[in-house]
């Protein structure tokens, strides 16, 4: 019988693609209509940066 190691089976975050980033551009424009104080890019740029770091944990084994 084999034993549970309990860790998931965790797949490796995608890259993003051009089309990716379009639909994040388009998203975050769509936010900032709703909000004065809310920048697009800003939000583009740290929601893809939070993807990268992911990316990079996954590849140095940290999960």
């Amino acid at each position: 019988m084999k034993m549970d190691t309990g860790s998931p089976n965790l797949a490796a975050p995608p890259a993003d693609t051009t089309q990716d980033i379009l639909e994040l551009t388009v998203e975050a424009n769509l936010i900032v209509a709703t909000d004065v104080q809310a920048n697009a890019y800003e939000l583009r740029s740290e929601f893809l940066m939070q993807r990268r770091l992911a990316r990079v944990r996954y590849q140095n084994g940290v999960t």
